[in-house]
């Protein structure tokens, strides 16, 4: 009953079919006998409908597949990640074993080499000897001492690979050290009629370098010139001082392959030309890396350019190259002449040996074979070697000056030493 409104509120009516009554009164408060009826059909809420909830059950569904999904894939990267370091972890250890076992093998072949060379040499001594069988000489000590930069190279590249490879910086003119590198290429070249030329300043250029590894960089580029330059084939080896300005005149076009000093006041370049098979630009970068192989040409063990890089590098130098294919490739190494960068890694003249004990196999021709009372030695030498056969060839090449005495092993050779 509502009185005298005229409204009324059905909140709240849950969805479905009504039927409305409406009876009213006149003023006497008579009751009308007819009745207004009309139905009310009350809609549901939008989230009720069935097309959403469908919807939403799909969505949900949807949320659920994806995340099974995606936690079926981090599980699969997860375990390919794993299988991964796995591989890597194996191939590691693979490369790990062939190191040390070409490392063992080359410490078994520096023996009987070290003594097969070292008679060598001091027949090549013998002039009369020499001068029968010179050519023959030259071909065995050629191919011996290229043996043995070999197995000093894999040794030092189990250096480098461990950390442990160091310079021995002492000062020397280093137009001398080159030519003697380029003294050992000579019957290369004839055997293989190639026109190799060196262009070094007359005058020394003394600098501050470690002599060993400057001559394995020269020699690696020169061999690596030798293997791609054919019969007829054109090489040169050109030594000089190297300034900003020659280096903006000549050296512009050349790629940078590695830089410790971008600074060109007090260098030195060395530049090894050859008119070869030439290297594709988009191999520039490659050829330094270590185990790199050429199909092209014979390129050895793959370590010997990656080597030229690292030794470089710790002289605080630079690799540039220039190269075009079948045309020929130009090497250049550019290397610092002052010692102040060296400080931890020069040889002290307090270490040195004094001079005047070294000895040498033209001293003993000297000696007076007449002599039947020897003469007295002053110094006494421990020789600690493990191998017999060297041991014994150590001390007859070092009793005509010093006393030798011989051990097997550094515990002997110890106790030898403190008996003296």
């Amino acid at each position: 009953y509502l009185g005298d409104k005229r409204s009324i509120n059905y909140a709240g009516l849950p969805k479905g079919e009504y039927l409305f009554h409406l009876k009213g009164t006149n003023s006497e408060g008579v009751w009308d006998e007819n009745e207004l009826k009309f139905g009310i059909e009350i809609m549901p809420a939008w989230h009720q409908l069935w097309w959403v909830r469908t919807l939403g059950y799909l969505v949900v569904l949807l949320f659920i597949t994806a995340f099974v999904i995606i936690l079926l894939k981090n599980r699969d990267s997860s375990n390919a990640l794993k299988i991964k370091e796995i591989e890597s972890d194996k191939l590691q250890e693979l490369y790990e074993s062939k190191l040390i076992f070409f490392t063992n093998i080359s410490h078994e072949l520096r023996t009987p080499l070290s003594l097969i060379l070292d008679p060598l040499h001091s027949l090549m001594k013998e002039k009369r000897i020499y001068k029968n069988h010179k050519e023959l000489f030259d071909i065995i000590s050629s191919n011996g001492e290229r043996l043995r930069r070999l197995i000093d190279q894999i040794m030092d590249f189990r250096k480098n690979e461990k950390g442990k490879l160091k310079l021995k910086i002492s000062e020397g003119n280093i137009a001398t050290t080159i030519s003697t590198i380029c003294s050992s290429f000579i019957h290369t070249s004839n055997v293989k009629n190639i026109d190799f030329s060196t262009e070094l300043p007359e005058q020394p250029i003394e600098m501050f370098y470690d002599k060993d590894k400057i001559e394995k960089i020269v020699y690696n580029i020169l061999s690596n010139a030798f293997k791609a330059t054919k019969s007829g084939g054109k090489i040169k080896l050109s030594l000089g001082e190297i300034t900003n300005e020659s280096f903006e005149n000549y050296y512009k076009d050349y790629r940078l392959i590695s830089s410790e000093n971008l600074s060109l006041d007090n260098h030195i370049c060395i530049k090894v030309t050859d008119n070869g098979i030439g290297i594709d630009e988009s191999d520039f970068e490659v050829i330094f890396n270590r185990f790199y192989q050429d199909d092209n040409m014979d390129s050895g063990t793959g370590i010997g350019l990656y080597m030229v890089k690292q030794l470089t590098e710790m002289h605080y130098g630079s690799v540039l190259l220039r190269s075009e294919k079948s045309k020929g490739s130009s090497f250049v190494i550019i290397l610092p002449k002052n010692d102040d960068l060296y400080k931890n890694s020069r040889i002290s003249s307090e270490n040195s040996i004094d001079k005047s004990d070294n000895w040498k196999v033209e001293d003993y021709e000297k000696q007076d074979p007449k002599m039947d009372v020897p003469k007295a030695k002053k110094h006494t030498i421990v020789v600690v070697e493990d191998n017999d056969e060297l041991r014994m060839y150590l001390k007859m090449v070092l009793a005509e000056t010093y006393n030798v005495l011989t051990a097997n092993n550094g515990f002997e050779g110890k106790e030898l030493i403190n008996e003296e």
